[in-house]
C-alpha cells in the first residue's frame, strides 16, 4: 500500500460510488477499481460490498478506512510541517466559521487578509459549532471561529474580540427611538430565536435570562438573516451581534438599540488543534482580524 491507495479507499468510502470516487482522485474508474482490489488482496480482506448501484463498507472495511483517515491526517501534518518550515503564510488554510459570525466578519476582514497574507488561501466552511468542533478534531479543518469557550483537551483557544448584542426592532416599534434599552424592557413575547443547535440562540436566552421552554418564544429560524427579515416585517424583535451594524447588513426598516446589560455580549475566539504545525499562520490570521474591528467591538488577546 501507498498513500495514493489510502486516498482511493477513503474517497470510495466517502462517496460510495466508483466513478465519483475516481473523479475526486483525478484518475480513471478502472485505475481506482483495480487499486482498491489490490489493497483488498494485499490485506486479505474484503473492504467494500459492491452492487451495480452502490458500494458499501464491510465491518472490517470501516475499521481499515478509519485507520486510513488517521494515516492521511498524519501525512497531511508532515506536509504542513515542511510547509511551515518554508513559509507558514503560503498555501491554504481551512477555517470553519459559525453562521452568526461568517456573514459579518468575512466581508469585514477579507481585503485586509488579501493584503496582509496574499499567498495564503483561506477556505471558509460554515457550520454550527458542534459540527465545526467535530471537523476540527477530525482534521477536516485547521481552525474555527466560534463564540463559545472550548474545554476540550487538545484544542488551543486564541481570543479575538468581544462584541455586545444589539436589540433589533421594527422601525415602527415602541422602542425604535430608544438609543439604550434596559434588559427588562424587552418583551419576551416578541423575541424571535434561531433554531436549536445554534450557540447564538443559547447566548440570547442567557442574555435575556430566559428559558428555552418559555411559551412566549414563538419563532425559530435556521439563519439570523431569516430572523432579521421577520423583524423587518414587523413579526417580532431579536438580538444581533454588533458586527452586523458595522457591516451595514441591517434592513433599513429595522432600528438597532444598545442593551444596558453586561450579559448581552459574546467573546469570539479562534480554535485550532494543539499539534497543528502552522501556528504562525494562525497567529497572523488572528492579528489581522483584531486589526479590523470597529470601535463598537473590543479586540482581545
Amino acid at each position: 500500500m501507498n498513500i495514493r491507495d489510502l486516498r482511493y479507499i477513503v474517497a470510495l468510502a466517502d462517496v460510495g460510488h466508483f466513478r465519483r470516487a475516481a473523479e475526486r482522485c483525478f484518475v480513471s474508474q478502472p485505475t481506482l477499481s483495480s487499486q482498491v482490489r489490490k489493497v483488498e488482496e494485499e490485506l486479505g480482506v474484503v473492504l467494500f460490498e459492491r452492487s451495480n448501484k452502490w458500494v458499501r463498507l464491510t465491518p472490517i472495511g470501516e475499521q481499515v478506512v478509519e485507520k486510513a483517515r488517521e494515516a492521511l491526517r498524519i501525512v497531511g501534518e508532515i506536509e504542513e510541517v515542511a510547509q511551515d518550515f518554508r513559509d507558514p503564510n503560503v498555501g491554504s488554510l481551512r477555517v470553519g466559521i459559525i453562521p452568526t459570525i461568517g456573514p459579518y466578519l468575512i466581508p469585514l476582514v477579507i481585503e485586509a487578509l488579501q493584503e496582509e497574507l496574499p499567498q495564503l488561501q483561506i477556505i471558509f466552511f460554515e457550520e454550527i459549532t458542534e459540527m465545526l468542533l467535530q471537523r476540527l478534531r477530525g482534521g477536516e479543518i485547521d481552525a474555527a471561529f466560534v463564540a463559545t469557550a472550548s474545554e476540550e483537551p487538545g484544542l488551543v483557544e486564541v481570543p479575538l474580540y468581544e462584541e455586545p448584542f444589539l436589540l433589533a426592532v421594527p422601525g415602527t416599534h415602541a422602542l425604535a427611538d430608544r438609543a439604550v434599552v434596559p434588559l427588562e424592557a424587552i418583551d419576551m413575547d416578541e423575541v424571535l430565536l434561531l433554531t436549536d443547535g445554534h450557540c447564538f440562540r443559547d447566548q440570547v436566552l442567557d442574555a435575556c435570562n430566559a428559558s428555552s421552554s418559555l411559551r412566549s418564544i414563538n419563532m425559530r429560524a435556521t439563519s439570523l438573516e431569516t430572523v432579521l427579515a421577520l423583524v423587518a416585517a414587523g413579526e417580532g424583535v431579536t438580538l444581533v451581534p454588533a458586527l452586523a451594524r458595522a457591516r451595514g447588513a441591517i434592513d433599513e426598516r429595522i432600528a438597532l438599540c444598545q442593551i444596558d446589560s453586561e450579559r448581552a455580549r459574546r467573546a469570539v475566539r479562534l480554535l485550532y488543534r494543539a499539534p497543528f504545525p502552522r501556528k504562525i499562520a494562525i497567529e497572523r490570521l488572528a492579528e489581522t482580524v483584531r486589526s479590523c474591528m470597529p470601535a463598537t467591538v473590543r479586540p482581545i488577546g
